[in-house]
Parts: C-alpha cells; sequence; structure tokens
C-alpha cells in the first residue's frame, strides 16, 4: 500500500510541477522557440529541479547584474538588433560576466564576454598591452556575435551554438555523435554524461536567466499597460 502511495503521490508532484512551472513563466514558449530549443523541455524533471532550486538565487543574481549593467544593457541589445541575433543572448554575456565591464577570470579570460587572448585576437580584437578591446562594450558585443554565428552555422541550433561558448564546437559536436541527437534532453542529461557537466549547467542558466529576465519585462509591459 506504501508503494502505491508513493507512486500516486510522484505522479500528484510531476503534474502540478508541469502546471505550475508553465503558470510561473509565461515566457517559456518565446524564449525556448528563440533559442530552437524544443518547448517540451519546460516539462523536463530535471530542468524543472534546477529551476526550483536555484529560481530565488538567480533572481537575485538576474536583479544584481541588471543594476549593474543599467548603462551597457540597451547598447548590447540594439547591437544584437542590428546583427539580426535573439537578444535572449543577453544572457550568456550575464552569465559569463554578471556585467562587469571589467571582468578578468583567474584563466585571463576578460570582459562582458569573457574572451580567452586567442580567441579574442581570433574576434579581430586588438589586445596589447596597451589596449584590449575585450573591455570594449561595443567591439566584444560585436565579436562576440560574429562568434556566435559562426559555431552555429556548424551546429544548426542557437542553444548548441551557446552550449560551445563554453566548450567548444569541438566538445559539442563529440556529444551529438556520442547521443546520437541534438535534442537538448538527451544531450545534457546527466546520466548518460555526453557532455561535461559545466556546460549542463551552463545551457540551464542561460535558460533560467531568460525565463526571469523576459517574465520581468512582461510584468512590466503589464504595469505599463494598466
Amino acid at each position: 500500500m506504501k508503494f502505491y502511495r508513493l507512486i500516486i503521490l510522484t505522479i500528484f508532484f510531476n503534474l502540478s510541477l508541469h502546471a505550475t512551472i508553465t503558470d510561473d513563466f509565461p515566457s517559456y514558449k518565446y524564449v525556448f522557440n528563440e533559442l530552437n530549443v524544443n518547448e517540451n523541455y519546460i516539462y523536463n524533471r530535471d530542468f524543472q529541479e534546477f529551476v526550483y532550486k536555484n529560481r530565488k538565487t538567480y533572481t537575485r543574481r538576474f536583479i544584481d547584474s541588471v543594476n549593474r549593467g543599467g548603462l551597457v544593457i540597451p547598447t548590447l541589445r540594439e547591437l544584437m538588433y542590428e546583427k539580426d541575433i535573439s537578444p535572449l543572448f543577453i544572457y550568456l554575456s550575464m552569465v559569463e560576466s554578471a556585467f562587469h565591464t571589467k571582468a578578468k577570470s583567474t584563466s585571463a579570460a576578460g570582459g562582458l564576454w569573457q574572451f580567452m587572448p586567442t580567441a579574442g585576437r581570433e574576434q579581430h580584437l586588438k589586445i596589447d598591452s596597451i589596449v584590449d578591446e575585450r573591455y570594449d562594450p561595443i567591439k566584444s558585443t560585436n565579436a562576440a556575435v560574429d562568434y556566435l554565428y559562426k559555431i552555429r552555422n556548424g551546429l544548426d541550433r542557437w542553444y548548441l551554438a551557446a552550449m560551445a561558448y563554453n566548450c567548444g564546437a569541438g566538445c559539442v559536436k563529440k556529444s551529438i555523435r556520442l547521443s546520437g541527437t541534438k535534442d537538448l534532453a538527451k544531450l545534457i542529461n546527466p546520466r548518460n554524461n555526453y557532455i561535461r557537466p559545466e556546460t549542463r549547467k551552463y545551457i540551464k542558466k542561460i535558460l533560467l536567466f531568460a525565463l526571469i529576465g523576459e517574465n520581468y519585462l512582461l510584468k512590466e509591459e503589464i504595469i505599463l499597460v494598466q
């Protein structure tokens, strides 16, 4: 009897999660469509657990990042519109640097988009002892968008390009070969270990920030209309 009760409670819990997460994030279809993610991924149990475990923390990080990047965010979004790439990639920059324009990692990655020196030079950014264009919001954003387009051409999905920004296009292509699919849920299933844990978390962080951010914008629009 206890076993059947547990099954019933599990089913009820899953149904409740499904209903709640779509109600909590009404912008999910827009977010997923912009990044070429299958809409059904919103019902993925691993992703839902990530969302509810981290939602409060990431909401605080989102607010802190937006407050910090208030002067550069409009410029970044405008550049993305000009280059015909989804403005949701602003959340990739948020994950990379939290909009610290002078951010520098222990591995020497720098700027809003955390370019390594070699990668920055490959994207035609000037980096020497006097000038480091990784810290120029406009030039680094143009370089990041161009780089995302370049890696997407070999992967055919924007969410795959975002993952490749973290671990490299070769890493993502290898995970596709191992899994035999480009389906996000299967590629980042922690039980299969097709791709490294950091990248699994990376794409989920981008999606969660996007859900939080677009919900915030949606609510602001509603308030303005009223």
